[in-house]
């Protein structure tokens, strides 16, 4: 609801109120009220109240204006820390994905080498007997 139909529903509190007033009152004290006047104070009254009403429905429209201006700037903030984190992730992501493919080639490297280290002892156990006196007189 806006300002202007707040305004709007203002008047229209100060009409039922009017209304309501005439429809309790007999027509003579219709006649009594207006003689002393009564009835213009009550509609002024009425005015002030309606002015009343205006100021506090501005005030908190000023007051939930704010509110949202400061919830919008919590979102705009959250979302750039949101935007920040995920990007720090993705790098740590990033990151044990390359140690992990690290681990797992010096792993198979590893395998590889025993393998090698085996052979060369076959290798050398299939040499020569004359070979073999030499390379342990040496």
């Amino acid at each position: 609801m806006t300002y202007t139909n707040h305004v709007k529903c203002g008047q229209g509190f100060l009409v039922s109120c009017l209304l309501y007033l005439f429809s309790r009152l007999s027509v003579e004290d219709l006649e009594h009220l207006n003689e002393d006047g009564e009835l213009w104070f009550a509609y002024e009254g009425l005015k002030k109240a309606t002015r009343v009403l205006e100021s506090h429905f501005q005030s908190q429209k000023d007051c939930y204006e704010k509110e949202i201006e400061g919830l919008n700037f919590k979102v705009v903030h959250l979302s750039q820390e949101i935007n920040h984190l995920q990007k720090l992730f993705r790098e740590e992501t990033d990151i044990n994905e390359s140690i992990r493919h690290e681990v797992t080639r010096l792993t198979s490297e590893n395998m590889v080498r025993p393998h090698r280290a085996c052979l060369s002892t076959l290798s050398q156990r299939r040499s020569s007997p004359a070979e073999q006196k030499s390379a342990l007189g040496s």
